[in-house]
């Protein structure tokens, strides 16, 4: 017994020493050191990032590239990145002197981009190619591809068709490219030509490539003159099933119209223009004669803007997505619905896409299939329905769309427009398309190097359209119906098919030699395209209810397509080409083709033609010498191209003579000679037809630049000695900085003392922070009145932001990117913290999360549960979401798009599916562009970078004991791209192209510059001058009076504007001069005054000289404008004004 409990003695001993000695092996901590230098060159890489992967223990190199880096744990990896570098990873091992070679990153440069008939990196393209990946084209609500592109390719220029749902772009690359014939580029999907927009949905596509010059289009020969658009369709990737759904919803919302004359304006115009018409000799008879007639359109104010116009039009579009499959078998299916009704009555688009792209390979065999169906309705109006719109006269009798039957007061003519409008007006034009295409792709790779492919794409194009002008009826004042001479009620269906059928069989051959690349591409090709087209007519329906020609009953015509596009036709066209690139070391690539093409558009002497193309590219930071100059230019590339095009989008059998029908015909002889409906020849035969030839010489320069390196101090001095830079250029940039330093006394007091500042972090400075945040974080939205809320509401508060110190502080705060703020700033209180001390009932579920914190890591995300966060806001009152971005600065924080992340917008998208109230506090540096998300909420608040009493402040503002006083200090974009500044210049204001839907269009913004609400409301009156006329030298002194016209006391803004209604140089459209904020109690006024200097109204002129002219200027204030006048001009030479 007593040796057994020594056994158990001992086994416990042995058993605490195992655990100490466990615990001191993993507590134990080592010092790691080393050096980062740039693989290229040896040189120090300065700022490089050094971290232990799975922490946030890391450091960064010095001047010198070194590193060293304490308490690191004894097992585990190192991570060493830096912008424009790959990361590169090493274990952690104890006493190791660590040397890392960072390679740059070549993404860019490797990025495969497809050229037609085959793919190059982008670092061997030697034309002008350009690419547009998915996440871009998904990002604009539209069914048309040509809107999607907009502004996105340099060179490519979009205009609008017109205003309907539905209708497709005019696509321009490099401006127009023919002197008679279509200037639209060639689509091709998946290698298939296709005649005209395709008509893809935005889920089907993975990625558009553009050749833009004749060198890359010419492989194109007959078809390449105005540019290729070459688009490839999502396919499948290895693995288990993976189902994507996407969708959204939103309205148009027209944001201006035209201002129209009501009937006594109306009538004002007319009496005025009459007598300017009649001179001495007026008696405004012919203004007035219609009236006194009819004395009953007295009485009329019509309009039928409001009956045509339809605001908040729904868009909407839901897209399915399957992909999946094995290692030799992938497969992707998408399908798409889409929907938008037009913003003008009897407008109309719907669209269904279906899409499924198989991919098999095994061994040496490739197989690729391509399906895809589509189905179309669209409806449209009568043409130029606005018009129709503003031409209208108020005094007329008002018409109603919907109406049957009009009773209308007024003279013959006058009905007869009555009539002819209100048939415009009901007009309605279906047109249901239903398309399928096919594409079969089958290689085979011979031995390597050498692929032999062929490619078998068909299509088939089936449209109805019908046109109806329905039938109704008009009686005059006397009850007696009125016969329309220029109105016929009308139905008219249109039957067109359209077929296509490609075949190509390609051989592509690569060969590499050391450091030579060899490629070569041969190509034939067959095509065959018809178009057949049926009508029929009648006129004179006896009922609208029957929508077919038996309603009808007299003038039936029928018939076939005429004229050079409606006929039937058949065309076909067979094409050679050869191809051959050459690349040396990825410095020196040339590449050479010619194409020859055979149409059956022209006669057999013309029907074929040669189509030659040349070009060469050097990628200059391929080069030693270049190494000087990586530290500012990470790729550089000049290229050079010569091409020739051909054109041969010209009507069919226009080399021939044609006969048309229905023209008058002479029968008979001498006075027998009768007029009947016959055929004649319009035209003489012209053999010489043959397609337009294009010649293009094009050069470019391509460059990357990732500035992130310091080593410019070197070579700047290298660049001083060799006097390629002079000393006094040198000396002009530091005497700048000298004299700001002079400016902020730093050559006194040149370091800070906290002694200096003895108030510094005191009760009283961080009073002021608190309310420096209370009156920077602006109300936006407050729909209802749904803020402030009640202290017992039940909150659920939700969003990555919500519970973090770092974003509400940002970058260049606790540290420099920001990432160490929660670390440091843990004595102040999070948007959560400060929302559970000011509220009874708080749930934090975040929904997503930022991830934790790496060197450049601020935009990375985790979904850890939106799911949870929707069911916990079944026992909410109201829902807060805190989203926005993450703290950064400078390189690591540059991006290349506005919009708020995915993973945050489904987040907002889910909890305002629960139908709660929904709060979105943006947290932000910069305006995150969230115009699809915002309609969801009922208040949206922007908080910027508050600090760290930005928590509290808004947890007083939510609640009511603060009131909201701040405005916008920027304007805040609704789209990405579309950002503009309040000051902008009136010939910035279209936003779009003016079409028929709009004639107005201005900057459509989600919040203008200055916008803020409050609890409380503002009137403003009694706005004045001290003078009307003023000289160059007067200072001016502006009063209003602002009263408190609310319930609660709060802080208005005072903002005073000016617009220079006349300037030699295009001024601005408005500009901010002064503002104070007041304080005001429930009806209290106060008037505050400005004075401001005559001069401070001058603005830069031609001559880069500050110039003040002779002219009127509108002041606003508020709701309150007057005009001044300036009765001199003045110019300053002095670089500021004094």
């Amino acid at each position: 017994m007593r040796n057994q409990k020594k056994w158990y003695h001992g086994r416990y001993m042995l058993f605490v020493m195992l655990i100490f000695y466990t615990l001191s092996m993993y507590s134990q901590k080592i010092t790691v050191k080393g050096k980062v230098i740039d693989a290229a060159n040896n040189l120090e890489v300065i700022g490089a990032a050094v971290q232990v992967e799975g922490t946030s223990l890391g450091t960064i190199t010095d001047m010198d590239g070194n590193f060293v880096l304490q308490g690191v744990p004894t097992k585990g990896n190192l991570v060493f990145s830096f912008v424009g570098y790959k990361t590169v990873k090493a274990a952690i091992k104890n006493g190791q002197i660590y040397n890392i070679k960072l390679q740059e990153d070549t993404k860019v440069l490797d990025e495969v981009v497809v050229v037609g008939y085959g793919s190059m990196r982008k670092k061997e393209v030697t034309g002008a190619v350009a690419r547009v990946n998915s996440d871009e084209i998904t990002k604009i609500s539209t069914s048309d591809l040509g809107t999607a592109l907009q502004g996105m390719v340099a060179g490519v220029n979009v205009q609008a068709s017109s205003g309907e749902p539905g209708a497709k772009s005019n696509i321009q690359i490099r401006g127009l490219s023919s002197i008679s014939g279509d200037s639209s580029p060639l689509y091709v999907v998946d290698g298939v030509p296709f005649e005209g927009d395709p008509g893809l949905s935005s889920s089907e596509i993975a990625s558009i490539d553009i050749l833009k010059d004749a060198a890359s289009a010419a492989i194109y020969g007959t078809r390449g003159a105005s540019g290729v658009i070459l688009i490839t369709t999502k396919k499948g990737k290895e693995g288990e099933m993976k189902i994507a759904v996407d969708g959204y919803y939103g309205v148009q919302h027209i944001t201006s119209n035209i201002h129209l004359l009501d009937a006594n304006e109306s009538i004002f115009v007319k009496v005025m223009s009459n007598r300017m018409m009649e001179g001495n000799q007026n008696t405004d008879d012919l203004a007035w004669s219609n009236l006194k007639t009819y004395p009953v359109n007295f009485f009329n104010n019509s309009s039928l803007y409001e009956y045509v116009v339809n605001n908040n039009a729904p868009i909407q579009n839901y897209s399915v997505t399957a992909n999946g499959g094995k290692k030799d078998l992938t497969y992707n299916l998408t399908a798409n619905y889409f929907d938008q009704k037009g913003v003008l009555i009897n407008s109309d688009y719907k669209r269904y896409n279906i899409r499924s792209n198989t991919h098999f390979q095994r061994g040496k065999w490739t197989i690729n299939t391509n399906i895809a169906m589509k189905i179309e309705n669209q409806l449209s109006p009568a043409w130029g329905l606005l018009n129709e719109c503003y031409d209208y006269s108020p005094t007329r009798s008002q018409i109603y769309p919907q109406a049957s039957i009009v009773n209308a007061a007024g003279d013959p003519a006058d009905l007869q427009g009555v009539s002819y409008t209100l048939g415009r007006l009901k007009e309605e034009n279906h047109k249901d398309t239903e398309s399928f295409n096919g594409n079969f792709y089958l290689a085979y790779n011979v031995i390597p190097g050498l692929n032999v492919s062929t490619r078998l794409g068909f299509g088939y194009n089936n449209q109805k359209a019908v046109s109806i002008r329905p039938e109704f009826e008009v009686y005059n004042q006397k009850g007696e119906k009125v016969t329309s001479s220029n109105y016929r009620s009308q139905l008219k269906d249109t039957h067109s098919k359209n077929t296509s059928l490609t075949w190509e069989t390609m051989v592509n051959y690569n060969k590499k030699i050391k450091k030579h690349d060899i490629k070569f591409t041969g190509v034939f090709s067959m095509e065959k395209y018809t178009y057949e087209m049926f009508y029929a007519s009648i006129m004179d329906l006896v009922t609208n209810e029957i929508p077919n020609l038996n309603a009808g009953t007299s003038d039936m015509t029928v018939g076939t397509g005429s004229g050079q596009w409606g006929q039937d036709r058949i065309s076909t066209m067979v094409g050679m080409l050869g191809r051959l690139q050459y690349s040396y070391a990825d410095k020196y690539m040339a590449s050479a083709s010619i194409r020859r093409d055979g149409s059956s558009k022209f006669s057999e002497e013309n029907r074929w033609g040669l189509f030659p193309s040349l070009s060469v590219g050097w990628n200059i930071s391929e080069e030693s010498f270049f190494d000087r100059f990586r530290w500012l230019v990470n790729s550089l590339k000049l290229r050079f191209s010569y091409g020739t095009t051909g054109n041969q989008n010209f009507p069919d059998y226009s080399y021939a003579p044609a006969i048309y029908k229905n023209y008058d015909y002479t029968f008979g002889t001498g006075t027998s000679e009768i007029l009947a409906n016959g055929f004649t020849q319009l035209g003489f035969a012209n053999p010489n037809v043959k397609w337009e030839t294009t010649q293009q010489l094009n050069a470019g320069i391509d460059m990357a630049m990732v500035p992130s390196s310091w080593d410019f101090c070197i070579y700047l001095r290298e660049l001083v000695e060799e006097g390629q830079v002079s000393m006094e250029r040198i000396d002009d940039a530091v005497s700048r900085v000298l004299r700001l330093k002079f400016r902020l006394g730093l050559f006194e007091k040149p370091f800070w003392n906290t002694g200096d500042f003895p108030e510094f972090a005191s009760d009283e400075y961080a009073a002021v922070a608190l309310q420096a945040a209370v009156e920077s974080e602006v109300l936006l939205k407050n729909e209802g009145g749904l803020l402030p809320l009640e202290r017992s509401a039940r909150i659920l508060l939700a969003g990555p932001n919500a519970n973090s110190m770092r974003c509400l502080n940002g970058g260049w705060s606790y540290s420099w990117q920001g990432d160490r703020c929660d670390e440091f700033a843990g004595d102040y209180n999070t948007i959560y913290e400060a929302l559970r001390n000011k509220f009874d009932h708080v749930d934090y579920v975040p929904g997503v999360e930022y991830a934790p914190p790496r060197y450049d890591n601020w935009q990375e995300e985790c979904v850890t549960g939106i799911d949870k966060a929707v069911s916990a806001a079944a026992g909410a009152d109201v829902i807060i979401a805190c989203i926005g971005e993450n703290s950064y600065c400078e390189t690591p924080g540059n991006m290349d798009d506005l919009n708020l992340s995915q993973n945050q917008k489904e987040l907002v998208r889910a909890l305002a599916a629960t139908g709660k109230p929904l709060v979105l506090i943006l947290n932000e540096g910069r305006p995150r562009v969230i115009g699809d998300i915002e309609p969801l909420a009922q208040a949206v608040v922007d908080i910027l970078l508050p600090g760290n009493y930005g928590g509290d402040a808004l947890a007083d503002l939510l609640a009511g004991d603060a009131n909201f006083s701040a405005r916008l200090p920027f304007t805040y974009p609704r789209m990405v791209g579309a950002l503009a500044t309040y000051d902008y210049k009136p010939c910035e204001n279209m936003a779009a192209m003016t079409g028929e839907y709009n004639y107005d269009a201005v900057m459509d913004v989600q919040w203008p510059f200055g916008h803020g609400l409050s609890y409380t409301e503002f009137a403003y009156s009694n706005f004045g001058v001290d003078r009307r006329m003023f000289g160059a030298d007067d200072v001016l002194t502006f009063t209003v009076d602002v009263t408190n016209v609310g319930k609660v006391a709060g802080k208005e803004a005072v903002m005073l504007y000016s617009s220079d209604l006349v300037a030699s140089l295009t001024p601005d459209v408005i500009r901010l001069r002064d503002f104070e904020k007041v304080a005001l109690e429930p009806g209290e006024s106060r008037t505050v005054t400005f004075a401001v200097p005559a001069s401070d109204l001058a603005f830069v002129g031609h001559d880069g000289c500050w110039r003040l002219e002779e002219g009127e200027f509108r002041m606003r204030c508020g709701s309150e404008t007057l005009r001044i006048s300036c009765t001199q001009t003045k110019v300053w030479d002095t670089p500021n004004i004094p």
